[in-house]
């Protein structure tokens, strides 16, 4: 998947080269087609209050990654 591809959501730049390489590797594996999807560097809030770090989630054929 390239980088500048819509379906490609970069929530926040990572300030880490090993981490911004690792994301390119794993954009390279992923199709830039229907249905897959990829965001990556986002926090969420679980229901404990705790705030969770999420480097890359991807959506594949009938899969979450």
């Amino acid at each position: 998947m390239r980088k500048d591809s819509p379906r490609w959501v970069e929530i926040s730049r990572s300030e880490y080269d090993h981490e911004r390489a690792g994301l390119d590797a794993l954009g390279g594996l992923i199709p830039d087609a229907a249905p897959y999807r990829l965001w990556t560097n986002f926090e969420f809030q679980d229901s404990q209050g705790t705030w969770n770090e999420v480097d890359a989630l991807v959506l594949g054929r009938g899969r979450l990654h």
